[in-house]
């Protein structure tokens, strides 16, 4: 289906930071790289033309869009064969509740292989006039193609992909589906792909003179961070295009400009203990700077979520008491491996979310509060889209469509303080019926200066990174001492450590590829350690610093050890 997912609308703005999926194209939107060419979109009316293109009429949409196609072809710069019968095949026909109009996109095929990103896109009246008509068509395809026979095997396809992307295969692919007339195959993701690794034959257009044969390939990177669609030359196994499902949102390092003071305390507005209510920063808010907490009852549009926000099987009473329902799964992800953490906050069976909220703590203490807040932001942006056409149809995300239309099954796992990164959101939008992931990361404060030598010449503050899955709401105070382990080089902490830490801080000298840091801080944490400090081998902290849920750890760059 085409998905109406993918223009990202980001509010990244602390705990209340989410990332929307909303456009119809994704494919349109596809970024590429080697020789791929785009083909330019023509369309029947001219720049600030305004009427319609056709007289009202009884038929079909889909009849008057094809009919209007093939008697206009000429103005499109298609031959008629590039709009006969079967020439094209119908990818996706909707009608959109608050306006009536009727929504046709047409696919070109050649050969019964379809062309990607090549569509002709037509909005019809309720009355029959058809409001406008684009067409990306190849013109002359016939002409343009290069073959209809592919010289890598489909198993060679997916081995090129994952070379591309530095992923390592598994001695033996396993084939789970196979449609061999059709050109589409489906093998098992484990170890490379999170989601299962699709195959299809398609066309990929280089310029409007050349078309060439391509495997598509769609590949889930294990992290969540990147979800690609790439197209390979199916004769010769060169990149053509890609396309990451995974928008991404990264804000750096933050300048150092101080934000305002909120105007308002955090103190909730609004009933206490009442059902059905959630403490949150509401619509209306933009961030804890702009606006007070209050207590949102009842908050669910009752035609978009008709059955309220806890429900799944469009039956009056909630089957969940937790942070999940028909449009989002809310939980944290902090040891990052896309799998929910079971930290979803419950609510009982009065629905009940009202949890406390103090930014001057660390956002380990407050993860109810922002995991309530990611999991009502969600549940408003899917109401508030509904009424605006992103509905069912459309290809929004719901578990259950309730008989609307579209495919279910693909809420929004949503992770709260995720451990892959900081200072940063992410969200992926597979096509309809595919969860979409989307991965909201805890902001570092740039003057924390959590390291504080209190005696000796190195007497001081220095800014410390803390591990991504959080550290400690109260600081420690103790000894510091050099790791030391079993083999050279004795001071990163990647093997059993041999020196008694009971008690102090560990220092470890952190070799960049040698183990990852959960390895070193969980052997510091062994050897008795209260805390971790890491001497980063560089400059720059890094982004991806897990560390240990068992123990608080942070990393201080390489000139300040």
């Amino acid at each position: 289906m085409i998905r109406f997912r993918q223009l990202a609308i980001a509010v990244l703005l602390g705990l209340m930071a989410l990332t929307l999926s909303f456009s119809h194209q994704r494919q349109i939107l596809a970024t590429t790289a080697g020789p791929s060419g785009h083909i330019p979109s023509v369309s029947l009316q001219q720049p600030g033309e305004i009427g319609f293109l056709t007289a009202p009429a009884a038929a079909e949409p889909l009849t008057i869009v094809v009919d209007l196609l093939q008697a206009r072809a000429s103005d499109l710069t298609l031959t008629q064969a590039d709009v006969a019968a079967g020439s094209f095949v119908v990818s996706d026909l909707y009608m959109s509740e608050h306006t009536g109009v009727t929504h046709v996109y047409l696919q070109q095929t050649h050969a019964g292989i379809r062309v990607y990103n090549a569509y002709v896109n037509a909005n019809v009246m309720p009355d029959g006039r058809v409001v406008n008509l684009i067409s990306r068509f190849v013109p002359d395809l016939a002409g343009a193609v290069n073959t209809t026979e592919a010289a890598l095997t489909p198993v060679e396809a997916v081995a090129v992909a994952a070379a591309e992307l530095g992923l390592g295969l598994p001695e033996a692919l396993n084939m789970i589906a196979a449609e061999a007339d059709a050109g589409s195959y489906l093998f098992a993701g484990t170890g490379v792909s999170l989601e299962d690794i699709p195959v299809q034959l398609i066309y990929q257009p280089i310029s409007t003179t050349e078309v060439r044969l391509a495997w598509d390939v769609e590949i889930y990177e294990l992290g969540g961070e990147n979800y690609w669609s790439m197209r390979f030359d199916a004769l010769t196994g060169e990149l053509l295009s890609q396309y990451n499902y995974v928008v991404h949102d990264d804000w750096g390092t933050a300048a150092g400009q101080l934000a305002s003071e909120a105007p308002a305390g955090f103190a909730p507005e609004g009933i206490v203990g009442a059902d059905n209510s959630y403490s949150v920063f509401p619509i209306g808010v933009e961030s804890p700077n702009h606006g007070a907490i209050s207590i949102e009852i009842e908050p669910w549009d009752l035609t978009a979520s008709p059955f309220g926000w806890h429900d799944t099987n469009g039956a009056a009473g909630a089957e969940f008491t937790i942070t999940q329902g028909n449009n989002v799964l809310a939980d944290t992800d902090l040891d990052a491996n896309n799998i929910p953490d079971g930290n979803s906050p419950d609510g009982s069976a009065s629905l009940t979310f009202q949890f406390p909220f103090n930014d001057d703590n660390d956002p380990s203490t407050y993860r109810d509060f922002a995991i309530t807040n990611l999991f009502y932001w969600n549940n408003i942006i899917h109401d508030v889209a509904y009424h605006y056409g992103f509905d069912e149809v459309a290809g929004n995300f719901q578990e259950n469509n309730y008989g609307n239309g579209g495919v279910g099954g693909d809420s929004v796992n949503a992770d709260a303080q995720d451990g892959s990164g900081t200072n940063n959101a992410n969200f992926g939008t597979p096509p309809d019926g595919g969860n979409p992931r989307m991965q909201m990361f805890v902001w570092i404060y740039p003057y924390s200066q959590i390291v504080t030598v209190n005696s000796g010449a190195l007497a001081g503050d220095y800014f410390a990174k803390p591990a991504n899955n959080g550290g400690t709401a109260n600081g420690i105070t103790a000894d510091v001492e050099l790791v030391v382990d079993t083999t050279a080089p004795t001071g990163d902490g990647c093997e059993t450590i041999t020196n008694n830490l009971t008690g102090k801080i560990a220092l470890i000298n952190w070799v960049r590829g040698a183990c990852n840091s959960s390895v070193f801080t969980a052997n510091a944490f062994n050897a008795g350690a209260s805390a971790v400090i890491i001497i980063d081998d560089n400059e720059t902290l890094s982004t991806t610093f897990g560390g240990s849920n068992n123990i608080p750890s942070v990393s201080i760059a390489f000139s300040v050890g």
